[in-house]
């Protein structure tokens, strides 16, 4: 394989994966509070950040494309662009993983939120998934920032897992049976393929 062809593989899943960190990121809206004690919250913002710095150093100690790496790369597209599509919804609302807006007077229940509840959650999934294809690969290259990258995976992970559960618990408290109506209408992660029903779509919050 051409020199070339491997440099301008890695060139685009880098340029891929710093859109998806960019879009995931939250530096506009500061009127928020935390749905989960903010030590853990802390630890988060500090850990997060290294199996994407893990990921980076497998992706560039590439000597040769595999099919596998392009179904990888395909896979952080895709969750690229459900997280694109989820924030548009959100707007200015969109917060933090572990936040909730103050001043949420509706929850979003439009565009991809009329198929999944928690797209932007789906939409990290999937572009971990993405990255975590090219990093089992090469498992032999670098044990030591293998165990790092699968250690930050598992506590990004688990760190969503009771978030999304946060965030549900909080906006049946504050909507009551509108928005458990809405749960039961909708998945979580798995994304049903028609629209729910029985809904006005309205909302521009959360």
């Amino acid at each position: 394989m051409a020199s070339y062809v491997l440099e301008l593989f890695k060139l685009v899943t880098t340029s891929v994966f710093i859109v998806f960190g960019i879009l995931i990121s939250d530096v506009r809206n500061k009127k928020t509070k935390p749905l989960i004690k903010q030590p853990w919250i802390s630890i988060m913002r500090i850990t997060y950040p290294l199996s994407p710095i893990c990921f980076l150093y497998f992706l560039w100690k590439l000597n040769r494309i595999s099919i596998i790496d392009v179904l990888a790369l395909a896979l952080m597209v895709l969750g690229t662009i459900i997280v694109f599509f989820a924030k548009r919804e959100l707007g200015v609302n969109h917060s933090w993983t572990g936040y909730s807006t103050t001043n949420i007077t509706n929850f979003i229940r439009t565009g991809i939120y009329e198929y999944v509840r928690h797209p932007l959650y789906l939409g990290i999934i999937i572009a971990v998934a993405g990255t975590g294809i090219v990093v089992l690969q090469r498992i032999s290259t670098n044990y030591l920032v293998f165990c790092i990258y699968i250690a930050g995976m598992i506590f990004t992970i688990v760190f969503i897992n009771i978030s999304s559960t946060k965030e549900t618990k909080y906006l049946e408290e504050k909507f009551g049976d509108e928005f458990i109506e809405y749960v039961e209408q909708v998945p979580a992660l798995f994304p049903r393929l028609s629209k729910r029903n029985g809904f006005e779509a309205d909302s521009k919050n959360l």
